[in-house]
């Protein structure tokens, strides 16, 4: 660790500086597979593909999501946290990239609470989740105001995967406050270290691991990723340059492709007692060494135009594929008169017969697709640049507004 300490501030003007960045498509096409994968793992009616094990363990995504985020956002905004105002500005910037999406779909899935309650008051229709039940106005609150996943009492509501942004960006508040408090480059990769294990340690405690893939509680799955992204992040800019790595690319290359199927395959077994907790080493060895490889070999299917494209629109992807699933889910109960079905330990799900349920399947992935497109278009990126100019204005402003507060000197 004292070999770290005398190293990180020599490597960080090459690994954190703006030209270059040459492993964020590989991260962002993993995000992509993430986020798929969930959308899958949100199709809870009868399919070949709901019984296969990878797909029902894909909840575990959410825990790389945490991991990646921490890995891209301290290679971000590394050394650009000093002062109140930058850390404004940096929660300024998290705030408009993830908040227009997000309260989009609140009210999409508002609207489709008030027609559910108009069809039961009018029409004496229920739906299968009853209006109003869980998607109230306090939960609506809650949704608003970005806190539904910090209370561990409540059920998922509304537009269901938004619990995760809620606590996200809660560790956006935590992370500017380290930078604000901790100024040394190795401390913070100790103290993120610290913070990483603690949680890690907290949710196997909570109950061998399982409570720590749910809603509740929340917030320390996602202390316990994102901080341990930071820390991949700051090894991989130390170890970037090493000598022994550029020589040894190619084992670099197939230990990260050896790591992706290693998940994979932990994705495709049934999962017991503490074994989920194992998804954050595992990811962890998957971005660091995903991120150190560079983009040849059996890795370059992680720089094709289609997982590009999929990584760039991941958000997107991860927060409209709810909407896309209600609407599908609405149709089959509609045209196949199908009914909700209890399987233990799971979400119930609704009993069609296989090719239908997998015509559906193929038809809710274009969906998704489709619908991300159209949110990253007209929503996700037109608000992204815009607080950025609004940023760069504000910063511009205050600069010559300080300047002409300055008295002349001779």
């Amino acid at each position: 660790m004292r070999e770290l300490e005398l190293h990180i501030p020599a490597v960080e003007p090459v690994a954190f500086s703006a030209t270059h960045r040459p492993h964020h498509t590989a991260l962002d096409s993993l995000r992509g597979l993430a986020a798929l994968s969930m959308a899958f793992f949100h199709m809870n009616w009868t399919s070949p593909l709901y019984g296969l094990a990878y797909v029902r363990n894909s909840y575990l995504m959410v825990d790389v999501f945490f991991v990646l985020s921490g890995f891209v956002i301290f290679y971000a905004y590394q050394g650009k946290i000093g002062s109140l105002k930058e850390a404004r500005r940096f929660l300024w910037l998290r705030f408009w990239r993830v908040y227009p999406v997000h309260f989009l779909f609140l009210i999409v899935f508002g609207l489709i609470e008030v027609a559910k309650f108009f069809a039961q008051l009018h029409y004496g229709l229920v739906a299968n989740h009853p209006a109003l039940e869980d998607n109230n106005l306090r939960s609506f609150l809650a949704n608003l105001f970005l806190v539904q996943g910090l209370n561990p009492t409540r059920a998922l509501s509304f537009n269901g995967p938004s619990w995760t942004i809620s606590v996200e960006f809660a560790a956006y508040i935590l992370f500017a406050g380290l930078f604000l408090v901790v100024r040394s480059p190795a401390a913070i990769v100790k103290v993120s270290l610290a913070i990483s294990v603690a949680a890690i340690a907290l949710l196997a405690w909570l109950g061998k691991g399982q409570v720590a893939f749910t809603n509740i509680f929340g917030i320390v799955p996602c202390t316990a990723g994102f901080f341990l992204g930071v820390v991949v992040c700051a090894l991989a800019a130390y170890l970037r340059n090493s000598v022994h790595v550029a020589a040894h690319t190619g084992l670099v290359t197939g230990m990260a492709a050896a790591t992706i199927g290693l998940f994979m395959a932990f994705l495709a077994i049934r999962h017991t007692g503490y074994m989920p907790i194992a998804v954050f080493p595992l990811s962890a060895g998957m971005i660091f060494l995903v991120a150190l490889a560079p983009a040849a070999g059996v890795l370059r299917f992680l720089h094709l135009g289609p997982l590009r494209w999929l990584g760039a629109i991941s958000y997107s992807v991860y927060m409209a594929q709810e909407a896309a699933i209600w609407l599908v889910k609405a149709l089959l109960r509609f045209a196949t008169h199908a009914r909700d079905i209890p399987v233990p330990g799971h979400q119930p799900v609704l009993a069609v017969i296989s090719p239908i349920g997998t015509v559906a399947a193929a038809f809710t992935v274009l969906l998704v697709l489709g619908i991300a497109q159209l949110t990253y278009n007209l929503v996700e990126m037109p608000w992204r640049d815009w607080s950025r100019s609004y940023a760069l204005r504000d910063s511009l402003y205050r600069q010559i507004s300080d300047a002409g507060k300055r008295e002349p000197t001779e």
